[in-house]
């Protein structure tokens, strides 16, 4: 009882008929369904107030008000202020509130703006505004499920793409799987909401690598959205993009370069056609800018950075123009400019790009989450290659940039063994790399070291002879691309294409892969003449494996043709 008249002499400072303290008692009845001892966003909590208005709308009341509401809230101590605009309740206020404050429509708020604010987030690309959100999300999403209504079903969408973000697939598919069954009942198998979700369901089971199930998804929601909307609907183009993000596992960039070429022409077109006021804008432009900035991979993919570029250009362009500069997406497209850049030997460009992903993340001294390792990494290699293959550098200038690449690859080490461990095959290559540094530095013992590390990370990773073990083997050699870890990369690449000249001999689709990557991987390196003979030697397999005129076939002999140019 002394801590319920604690709480009741700071409740009842709020006169229900002054409008700031009105609004703040609504804030507070909202605020106690909520994750109890859980950051609640500002954001989230305004957003409560009118859930239902459309986007883009100013609310009914001034801008002030809510500001004002939350303001009066920490003044009487019903909430606490915990820094980047969240707000704090004890859960003993939390149960106080419930059962004092008479609001039969705060559960239909909350619910609202939580599935509203989290969904908004997942398609503007705001991960870390989903991580803030996916606590209360998934409270409500755990009571809701039961029931057969539409907001259940966009809490459980939410919570699944909250937790699919996360990485945590296996807790994610429930959520997303009963949003599917609730929209159906709702409003049949076919209704453009039902697809979307059953898309969702497709994506988690490509991140969990149920690769053929998912496959299998994707082309039945892609069947049923073009009988079901028009063949050029936003919706059929985030499927398409989708199944060839799915296709880069498998290697097959001649499928996915038509998929993401079918997908960009349609949501390019659908975008021509939003107006500025108009409330999908921006889901439109990242469409739009997530297609520039998927093409702009795949011809990194290729090894064809010239073209590279420009979908870059095209994606940070629209996504600045309508979200500004530091949009979380950037970040990672920044990075992917900055390695085209250094395959083209711009590197004070190429480091100002990454540079300027890192200032995105944010202080990179207090956290190294794993894409901040990677853009670090990519960093670090950048000023490595630049102080060896730039000729015009003096002796003193060399030592400066290995210096700096030195750094720039120990923070990458240190976030890479706190993101994946010390035996990942990211660690190893970037120990690889700091082990070549540091030998150029004349510090040997450090050199030897960081190398040694490296070889343990390889015969770990390396393990195996039998073309299964080479698939995984491919795959990781293609994942330490985009990290800039060319010399790991190489490594990892030659002994798949090893196994599977061993095993299923040369004139074999998965050989002539291992032979067109390892082509790709030298033309990013500049290394012109090793190219030629990797990519010789897959053109000769594709074209008795697939035929000479075949589009697997094209796309080698078109990198062979950049080496003319």
């Amino acid at each position: 009882m002394d801590v319920w008249r604690t709480f009741a002499l700071s409740y009842w400072r709020l006169n229900a008929e002054d409008e700031t303290d009105g609004t703040a008692l609504r804030i507070l009845a909202c605020a106690a369904r909520l994750a109890p001892g859980e950051p609640m966003p500002g954001e989230l909590l305004t957003l409560s107030l009118d859930p239902f208005g459309e986007p883009g709308t100013a609310p009914p009341w001034p801008v002030t008000r809510a500001r004002d509401a939350l303001e009066r809230l920490t003044e009487v101590g019903l909430l606490g202020e915990e820094g980047d605009g969240a707000f704090g309740m004890h859960r003993l206020v939390a149960a106080f509130a419930l059962a004092e404050i008479s609001d039969d429509e705060a559960q239909a708020a909350v619910e609202a703006a939580c599935s509203r604010a989290a969904l908004e987030a997942f398609s503007e690309g705001h991960p870390g505004r989903q991580e803030a959100l996916l606590p209360h999300v998934r409270l409500l999403a755990d009571a809701a499920m039961a029931r057969v209504d539409d907001p259940a079903a966009n809490l459980c969408t939410a919570a699944g793409v909250g937790l699919g973000q996360l990485g945590a697939y296996d807790e994610a598919l429930p959520y997303a799987q009963r949003a599917v069954d609730i929209t159906a009942d709702l409003h049949g198998p076919n209704d453009r909401l039902t697809l979307q979700r059953r898309s969702n369901v497709g994506m988690l089971l490509k991140n969990k690598r149920d690769w053929d199930v998912a496959r299998a998804v994707y082309e039945e929601v892609l069947e049923a959205q073009v009988t079901h909307l028009e063949r050029e609907d936003i919706d059929v183009a985030a499927t398409i993009n989708n199944m060839g993000v799915l296709l880069r596992r498998e290697d097959l960039y001649h499928e996915m370069l038509s998929l993401y070429r079918r997908a960009l022409r349609i949501r390019e077109r659908v975008w021509e056609r939003t107006g500025p006021d108009d409330p999908d804008r921006r889901g439109n432009a990242y469409k739009v800018a997530e297609s520039h900035s998927n093409m702009g991979a795949l011809m990194m993919d290729l090894g064809r950075p010239r073209q590279a570029g420009p979908h870059f250009d095209s994606a940070l362009g629209i996504m600045e123009g309508e979200f500004g500069e530091n949009h979380e997406r950037n970040a990672g497209t920044l990075v992917m400019r900055g390695a085209a850049l250094r395959a083209l030997g711009h590197y004070p460009h190429a480091v100002k790009s990454v540079r300027s992903a890192l200032d995105i993340y944010g202080d990179v001294t207090r956290s190294a989450p794993p894409a901040v390792a990677r853009a670090l990494a990519n960093l670090g290699s950048i000023f490595a290659e630049w102080a060896e293959e730039d000729g015009t550098l003096s002796v003193e200038q060399r030592a400066q940039l290995r210096e700096i690449a030195g750094g720039s690859l120990q923070a990458a080490l240190t976030g890479s063994e706190h993101g994946y461990g010390e035996d990942h095959l990211m660690t190893g290559g970037l120990n690889r790399a700091l082990g070549e540094v540091r030998g150029a530095q004349g510090a040997a013992e450090d050199a030897r070291r960081h190398r040694e590390q490296a070889d343990t990370c390889r015969r770990l990773n390396l393990r195996g002879k039998d073309a299964e073990a080479a698939v995984a083997i491919n795959e990781a050699g293609g994942a330490l691309v985009p990290s800039g870890l060319y010399d790991e990369a190489q490594a990892y690449l030659e002994r798949a294409l090893a196994i599977r000249e061993g095993v299923l001999k040369e004139r074999n689709f998965a050989t002539s892969t291992s032979l067109f990557k390892l082509g790709i991987l030298f033309q990013l390196r500049g290394r012109d003449s090793r190219a030629r003979q990797y990519l010789e030697r897959a053109l000769a397999a594709r074209s008795h494996v697939c035929g000479v005129d075949h589009p697997a076939t094209e796309v080698v002999r078109d990198n062979l043709r950049l080496l003319e140019s």
